[in-house]
C-alpha cells in the first residue's frame, strides 16, 4: 500500500506491480512540479522586494544626508545656480529732474552644455540662420570645449528666443539677465560713459560711480538737465554741419553752484551700441579735449591787473603798431592802430593791448594767478575723461606774452567755463560737478578775486556783446556778457593758419549772473563758399546766441529790460568802485 499523503483517512491501497501505472494515471511529477513553480515565483517576489527595499533605504538615506547632513553645501549649490541664472540690478541714473537717462531692461543669454551637444556642426548651422553675422570660429571653439557652461550669444530678443526653441536642440538653455539701455541714444553718451558686457561701467559716469550703482541703491541724480542738453544737442549739431567743423563742444553751468546743466561733445555715439575703444567718437572733447583758446584768455589777463590795481577801465594802452617780444612778431587780427582803453582791449579783442597788460603783471605773477583759477592743473570731475593743462615749464617772457591772449597754454573746455565763472559769480572758485547739488558748504568756496573785480568783469563782458567782437550773440532781454575766442591750430614747426579753433563763452543775465555758456568749434568751414570767415563772430557766437535764446525760458531767464543800461551801473562803474559812494558794491546789481 502506497500513502500519497500525510492523511491517513485517504491511503489507498495499490495492488503490487500495479504502482507505476497508477502514478501515470494520477500525473504525479506534473503535481511535483507546479509545486516547485510556485515556491520559485515566491522566492523571487521575495529577492524583489529586498531589492527595492534596499533602493528605498539608500534613497532615503541619501535624502536625509543632503538635507540635514550637508544642508550648507545643498544651500551653497542651489545659490550658485541662481547666480547664474539672476544678476545683480545696476541702479539707474537720473537728470536732475528725474527723468531715467540710464537704466536697465530684462533680458536672456544663450548658452550651452558642449558635453550633451552630438553634433557641433549642426549647431553652428541652425544658430548661423537665426544670427547671420555671428563668429562661427569663436562658436565651433566653444562648442568643442571640455567645459559644461559657454555662452553663445549674449542678449538675445524673444524673436529669437522662439527661433531657437523651435530647433529643438538638447544642450541650449537661457540665462536669465540685464541690459544697460540709454532711453535717449547718444544726448548724453560722453558723460554717462559706457558699460561691458557683463554691465560693468567703462566710461564716463558709469565707470566713476561703477561700485555704487551694482550696489543696486537709490537712482544717481545728476546735474544734467534733460529739456537743456536736447535742445544744446539739436542747435550744435546742426552748427557742425553748416560749418562743416570736424568736432564740436558747449558746456552750460551754473555759476552759483557750478552744476553742470549741460555738455555735448561731437562727434557722439550711442551708448546702446557697442563700438571700438579706439573710435574716435569715444573722445569727449570737453573735458579730455585740450586746446589753445585764444582770446577768451583775455578775460583771466585784464581781470588779475584789474585785482592787482595795475589798470583800471580807462587805462590807456598804445595798439599803434605791432609788438617784437624775443622775437616773435605779435599784432591784432583786426588791427585798429590807435590808442586803447583796457576797455577796448577787450572789446575789440587786441593781442597787442592784452600783451601790455600782462607786462603790467608780470609773468611770475601771472601763473600764480591762472593757477589760483584751477587752469594749471586737471579738474577734479565725476568722469576719468579728464584732460590736464598743457602749458611751458619755463614761464619766460614770451611765454607770459603769447599766453595773455590764449596761445602758448591748452586747457580743456570746462576749465575755461569754471574760470569765467569765477570771474562772474562775485570772485569765488567752486568745483564743478556733475551731480545734482541741494546745497553747498562754505569750504566749497574759495575766493579768487574780489567782488569789486567780478562786477567790472561783467561789466566788460556786457560791452564785448555789445559793442564788441561778440556782437552777434547781442540779446538785449537776456544781457548777454561774454568774449570771443580763434586761435590757430598748433601743428608741428608752427601753427597752421587755414585751421581755426573758434569758440565763445557768455553769461547771462550779466546783471545778476546764472549761467555760463560756453560754444567751441573746431575747423570750421566759411558758411559761404565766396566768403572767407570763419573767425568766431561768423560761427561760434551767433551758434551761442541760438541757443541761448532757446535755453534761457527753461532755466527761468526771462526776457526783461537790459539792467546794464541802468544809470546806477554807470554810475557805479564810472567811480571806479569807490567805496565812500552811498552806492553798495551789490545795489547796482540788484
Amino acid at each position: 500500500m502506497i500513502s500519497l499523503s500525510g492523511n491517513d483517512k485517504q491511503k489507498k491501497y495499490i495492488p503490487p506491480g500495479s504502482e507505476p501505472q497508477w502514478i501515470l494515471k494520477n500525473d504525479f511529477f506534473s503535481n511535483i512540479k507546479k509545486q516547485a513553480e510556485t515556491e520559485t515565483r515566491q522566492g523571487r517576489l521575495v529577492i524583489i522586494a529586498a531589492i527595492f527595499m534596499c533602493t528605498f533605504a539608500i534613497l532615503a538615506l541619501r535624502l536625509f544626508d543632503l538635507m540635514i547632513i550637508h544642508e550648507n553645501s545643498f544651500t551653497n549649490y542651489k545659490a550658485e545656480l541662481e547666480n547664474k541664472s539672476v544678476k545683480l540690478s545696476r541702479s539707474d541714473i537720473h537728470d536732475r529732474n528725474g527723468w531715467a537717462i540710464a537704466t536697465n531692461i530684462p533680458t536672456i543669454h544663450l548658452y550651452a552644455n558642449p558635453s550633451v551637444i552630438n553634433d557641433s556642426e549642426i549647431v553652428i548651422n541652425s544658430l548661423k540662420s537665426i544670427f547671420p553675422s555671428i563668429d562661427e570660429v569663436r562658436l565651433r571653439k566653444r562648442l568643442n570645449s571640455d567645459k559644461k557652461f559657454v555662452y553663445l550669444k549674449r542678449h538675445v530678443t524673444p524673436q529669437e528666443q522662439i527661433k531657437i526653441n523651435n530647433l529643438g536642440i538638447p544642450g541650449l538653455d537661457y540665462e536669465i539677465t540685464e541690459k544697460r539701455v540709454y532711453p535717449y541714444g547718444a544726448l548724453f553718451s560722453h558723460v554717462i560713459g559706457t558699460t561691458d558686457t557683463d554691465n560693468k561701467g567703462t566710461a564716463g559716469i558709469e565707470a566713476y560711480f561703477d561700485k555704487m550703482l551694482t550696489s543696486g541703491g537709490s537712482p544717481l541724480a545728476l546735474s544734467l538737465d534733460l529739456g537743456v542738453q536736447d535742445a544744446v544737442h539739436e542747435i550744435l549739431t546742426n552748427a557742425s554741419n553748416v560749418y562743416n567743423a570736424i568736432g564740436a563742444v558747449s558746456v552750460v553751468l551754473d555759476v552759483n553752484s557750478s552744476e553742470i546743466i549741460s555738455l555735448v561733445s561731437l562727434p557722439d555715439f550711442n551708448p546702446s551700441v557697442s563700438i571700438e575703444p579706439d573710435d574716435k567718437r569715444r573722445f569727449n572733447r570737453a573735458t579730455f579735449g585740450r586746446y589753445e583758446m585764444g582770446s577768451t584768455f583775455k578775460l583771466f589777463t585784464i581781470a588779475m591787473a584789474i585785482e592787482k590795481g595795475l589798470v583800471n577801465l580807462d587805462t590807456m594802452l598804445d595798439a599803434t603798431q605791432p609788438l617784437n617780444v624775443s622775437g616773435r612778431r605779435i599784432d591784432d587780427f583786426y588791427p585798429k592802430r590807435k590808442w586803447l582803453s583796457v576797455s577796448e582791449v577787450l572789446m575789440y579783442s587786441s593781442n597787442i593791448g592784452a600783451v601790455q597788460v600782462a607786462n603790467k603783471v608780470g609773468s611770475g605773477s601771472q601763473r600764480i594767478f591762472l593757477d589760483k583759477f584751477g587752469l594749471l592743473s586737471a579738474l577734479e570731475l565725476e568722469v576719468p575723461e579728464i584732460g590736464k593743462p598743457d602749458y611751458p615749464k619755463r614761464w619766460s617772457l614770451s611765454n607770459s606774452a603769447t599766453i595773455s591772449y590764449g596761445h602758448g597754454i591748452a586747457v580743456t573746455p570746462l576749465h575755461v567755463v569754471a574760470g569765467v565763472s569765477s570771474l562772474v559769480n562775485g570772485g569765488y572758485h567752486i568745483r564743478p560737478t556733475f551731480l545734482k547739488r541741494e546745497h553747498i558748504s562754505k569750504d566749497e568756496f574759495k575766493r579768487v578775486i574780489s567782488d569789486d573785480t567780478s562786477i567790472k568783469m561783467r561789466h566788460l563782458m556786457r560791452l564785448v556783446v555789445k559793442n564788441g567782437s561778440a556782437r552777434g550773440a547781442n540779446l538785449p532781454e537776456y544781457s548777454v556778457g561774454g568774449k570771443t575766442g580763434s586761435a590757430d591750430k598748433p601743428e608741428k614747426g608752427g601753427y597752421n593758419k587755414e585751421k581755426l579753433i573758434t569758440s565763445f563763452v557768455g553769461v547771462f543775465p550779466t546783471y545778476e549772473p546764472r549761467y555760463v555758456i560756453f560754444v567751441l568749434l573746431d575747423e570750421p568751414k566759411p558758411r559761404d563758399q565766396k566768403s572767407k570767415n570763419k573767425t568766431s563772430g561768423w560761427n561760434a557766437v551767433p551758434t551761442s546766441k541760438e541757443i541761448i535764446s532757446r535755453i534761457a525760458p527753461m532755466l527761468g531767464v526771462y526776457p526783461q529790460v537790459d539792467q546794464g543800461d541802468n544809470k546806477g551801473l554807470s554810475e557805479f562803474i564810472k567811480a571806479e568802485l569807490n567805496h565812500d559812494k552811498v552806492l553798495g558794491r551789490r545795489d547796482a546789481f540788484e
